[in-house]
């Protein structure tokens, strides 16, 4: 278990409704989809998320264009 200020929540959910499909995530819980072309061909796996983690540049600078700060706790 993590330290308590460092501690964080993940979820993940899909939905499948007709031939639609939503998902919804946040933290660092990846959602992953298999295809499979044909019966006989391998499972092809798509990442469908990206992580919510302060230490992404990505996800840095969306906390940081709300007003938040990431610091090192380390």
């Amino acid at each position: 278990m993590g330290h308590p200020c460092t501690a964080g929540t993940t979820a993940a959910l899909v939905i499948i409704r007709g031939n639609k499909l939503y998902v919804a995530h946040v933290g660092d819980s990846a959602v992953i989809m298999g295809v499979q072309r044909d019966a006989d061909a391998p499972l092809e796996t798509m990442t469908l998320t990206e992580d919510h983690k302060p230490e992404a540049p990505k996800e840095r600078k969306r906390i940081e264009a709300h007003g938040g700060a990431v610091i090192n706790k380390a």
